[in-house]
């Protein structure tokens, strides 16, 4: 498999769908999207769900560079982020465990695309920043769908 962000995002949408937790803040997030923009928000998680009390953002990582960068962006620095859980995926020993920050959780995906959970995330309650771009993403979604099939 080649390991590009692309491939990766695809693999965090399918993530988000077949969580097979059995705790109830990790049933799967039936509503879920990848790279998709909303011009309202500042954040653009990779893939983001939404099941019916939770969100779970998956930011993929396919240089450890990137990684370190993503770490500087302003909604991350003032924990306005989106995501009550949240993770990194990336290709396997791209991040360690040590090196996550507070709270995130990591996936590893192997060179047969397969997941491996290194790390749970913790709960993070949303800033009014963060709750306030999620209604945004969540909106634009619907808009979307009533649009496709003519509500």
């Amino acid at each position: 498999m080649e390991f590009n962000h692309k491939n990766l995002c695809k693999i965090a949408y399918k993530w988000l769908g077949k969580s097979k937790k059995q705790n109830m803040r990790f049933q799967k997030f039936p509503i879920h999207v990848s790279e998709m923009v909303c011009l309202e928000v500042s954040e653009t998680p990779d893939a983001i769900g939404w099941n019916y009390c939770n969100s779970c953002v998956v930011e993929v990582k396919v240089s450890h560079s990137d990684f370190l960068a993503d770490q500087k962006k302003p909604f991350r620095k003032n924990d306005e982020g989106m995501g009550n859980y949240r993770y990194y995926l990336c290709p396997e020993n791209l991040i360690s465990e040590k090196e996550l920050p507070k709270g995130w959780g990591l996936i590893y995906v192997d060179v047969k695309g397969r997941t491996r959970e290194i790390k749970e995330s913790e709960y993070f309650n949303l800033s009014k920043t963060g709750f306030h771009n999620e209604k945004c993403y969540l909106f634009s979604i619907c808009n979307r769908m009533s649009k496709k099939k003519g509500f």
